[in-house]
């Protein structure tokens, strides 16, 4: 432990530790039309992010970095409700269906800091049938394509339920005129009194080539004769074009439109860090990633390059998989060490060494130490943290701590560099 301590201390840099991003380390992240959230310090509370600023997640406070996503839902603030029986529905949203014939109230609200809309659904259902309440009417002008993947989320609360019916959160993909080609939808465990959850539905659209259109909403299954009563609270609806759902994307009040949130490149020179052109640095890592990788792309964890990604030494998350491994890109191609299976949601713990060589080192959770070769020895210049240059393969996670040392500790203290390190 003392000799870990020790490799602990200064020279090492801090540059990302709990709730700060230190230079020369910076953020960019651009804002089209739209501010990006995420969660407060304390429970659900939503703090809205603008460009370039970073943002820091849950009672940990750790950086959050994501891709560029955007959400096709113009009106996630539930703007335009009014209050009353049955009231008006949020701008935009829409009931697909209403054989079940029930009443409704409509109060909208604001829940730690959030806004959204509680509807109280009552009354003896006409016929056994769907209540499908749509965040987007069927006939969508969100575009969509065969074989495409899509996220549709919300967050939820219920406060009243003397009867309820079953909760099913739906994605549906829709030819150009707006009938329904495929569906998809997952029961939606909703308990009365506890607290907002958010839940998502991942979604691949078939192949058939006349999806034009996506919508996504929640459909309630109704059985004839039964007498209903239960109150929703609807939060944040998003669908996206992605593999898994990202955080809440919001346009800017009173401007209901859909809106993207730019990728979070986080990254600095190497040279500002004290680390020559070879790349001989010790790195450290530690974060949360709550996903596997999906079939489309790896997770990159952080990597050191030349600028773009032809010549780069990192650590990812191989796409369509869960297993964390040290890799080299060279001329020689691409080339990663033995892999180590993770838990998607468990803390990861990541201590790498290279060399200048063009090899480098690394454990991953304090475990034995893999390595690779044939990797660059010079023209190094850059240090990124979540993605690779080109943007395209983003962490889509938490970083806890990121660490460097601008020389290449040896191998043998990596596992009791990375075992130590805080989350």
């Amino acid at each position: 432990m003392i000799a870990t301590l020790g490799a602990l201390a200064p020279p090492w840099r801090t540059l990302v530790a709990r709730g700060v991003l230190l230079a020369p380390l910076a953020l960019a992240r651009a804002q089209v039309a739209a501010h990006s959230t995420s969660l407060a310090e304390v429970g659900l509370g939503l703090l809205e992010h603008g460009a370039d600023t970073p943002r820091f997640t849950g009672a940990a406070r750790r950086l959050l970095v994501e891709g560029q996503r955007t959400n096709g839902l113009p009106n996630p603030r539930a703007e335009g409700a009014a209050e009353g029986s049955p009231g008006t529905l949020p701008t935009g949203w829409a009931l697909s269906a209403s054989a079940p014939s029930l009443s409704r109230t409509v109060t909208p609200v604001t829940v730690a800091g959030m806004a959204g809309v509680s509807i109280r659904w009552f009354g003896t259902a006409a016929a056994t049938a769907s209540l499908i309440l749509d965040f987007e009417p069927n006939a969508s002008s969100i575009v969509a394509a065969p074989d495409q993947r899509w996220a549709a989320s919300v967050t939820l609360a219920r406060s009243i339920a003397v009867a309820a019916p079953p909760t099913n959160l739906r994605c549906a993909g829709r030819a150009t005129a707006g009938a329904l080609v495929t569906g998809n939808s997952f029961t939606v465990e909703v308990a009365p009194g506890a607290d907002a959850a958010r839940f998502a539905l991942p979604f691949l659209l078939t192949s058939a080539g006349t999806i034009a259109r996506v919508n996504g909403g929640i459909q309630y299954l109704c059985e004839s004769g039964v007498a209903y009563d239960w109150t929703d609270t609807y939060l944040l609806p998003q669908l996206e074009l992605g593999p898994f759902a990202s955080t809440p994307i919001l346009p800017p009040i009173g401007t209901p439109s859909a809106s993207t949130r730019g990728a979070d490149l986080v990254s600095a020179s190497l040279g500002s860090l004290g680390i020559g052109t070879s790349g001989a640095c010790t790195i450290l890592w530690s974060g949360v990633i709550p996903q596997a990788a999906p079939a489309a792309h790896s997770l990159r964890l952080f990597q050191v390059d030349n600028g773009g990604d032809t010549q780069v030494f990192g650590v990812r998350v191989s796409a369509s998989t869960s297993n964390l491994s040290l890799y080299r890109y060279a001329a020689g191609g691409l080339s990663d060490a033995a892999a180590t299976a993770m838990t998607p949601g468990d803390p990861v713990r990541v201590a790498v060494s290279v060399a200048g060589d063009g090899t480098a080192a690394c454990s991953i959770n304090g475990g034995s130490v893999t390595t690779v070769t044939g990797g660059p020895a010079a023209g190094l210049t850059t240090i990124r943290l979540g993605n690779s240059a080109a943007g395209t393969t983003p962490l889509a996670g938490d970083v806890a701590h990121f660490r460097v040392l601008p020389h290449a500790v040896s191998s043998a203290m990596l596992p009791a560099l990375a075992a130590a390190l805080p989350l």
